[in-house]
């Protein structure tokens, strides 16, 4: 089975901390010999932030330096509005080779 869908930048969501991207634990795949079904989590409608990009690159330097992590961005006031923006996708989908 191939399932493609239109592509996302994971950049445009965040874990509740902000720290790392979230890539999702709605991953899951199955298959029958007549069909498949599958969920996924999705970026496609998310806008990625430079404010929380430029924090990421900045707050890692300093763990790594032994210094001060900067204060987060705020994602309300300093991202777009589909920052954040991760959904849901799933579907069936028939043997195309019955």
């Amino acid at each position: 089975m191939s399932c493609r869908s239109t592509p996302g930048d994971p950049r445009g969501s965040a874990q509740n901390d902000l720290w790392l991207e979230f890539l999702g634990d709605y991953v899951y795949a199955v298959a029958t010999p007549t069909y498949g079904a599958a969920v996924w989590n999705d970026t496609r409608n998310a806008a990625h932030c430079p404010a929380i990009d430029a924090w990421r690159a900045v707050a890692q330097t300093a763990v790594q330096n032994n210094t001060t992590v900067p204060t987060k961005p705020a994602p309300e006031q300093d991202c777009p509005a589909t920052f954040g923006n991760s959904d849901i996708f799933g579907g069936s989908y028939a043997d195309p080779t019955p």
